[in-house]
C-alpha cells in the first residue's frame, strides 16, 4: 500500500495535479485480538461490505475486516508541506 501512495505522490508532484487519496483502507487482518484491534479501527463485516455471503461459512473472526483512517496511517500534514493532498471525504465535501 505504501508503494502505491508514494507512486501516486510523485505522479501528482511532476503533473503538477492535487493529489486525492481514500478517506479510508481496508485490512484483512490484525497481528493482535480481536477485541484489541477493534478499539483502533471501525469493524466490518465482509459480507455486509461487499454485499456478498462468500465468507458466510467462515468463522467470525475470518469474517471480520478493519476500516482504518488514512490519516491514522500516513502523516497528512507533513504531505501536505510538500504538495497539495486532499482526502476524498474532503474533495466531496468541497465539490
Amino acid at each position: 500500500m505504501r508503494y502505491i501512495i508514494e507512486a501516486a505522490f510523485l505522479q501528482a508532484r511532476i503533473l503538477n495535479r492535487v493529489l486525492i487519496l481514500p478517506s479510508f483502507v481496508y485490512a484483512r487482518a490484525c497481528e493482535y485480538s480481536l477485541d484489541v484491534c477493534a478499539e483502533f479501527a471501525d469493524m466490518v463485516n465482509k459480507n455486509e461490505a461487499m454485499d456478498t455471503g462468500a465468507w458466510s461459512d467462515l468463522p467470525i473472526e475470518e469474517q471480520m475486516s478493519y476500516r482504518i483512517p488514512i490519516p491514522v496511517m500516513l502523516n497528512i500534514t507533513a504531505m501536505r508541506d510538500v504538495h497539495p493532498v486532499i482526502l476524498v471525504s474532503d474533495y466531496l465535501r468541497l465539490h
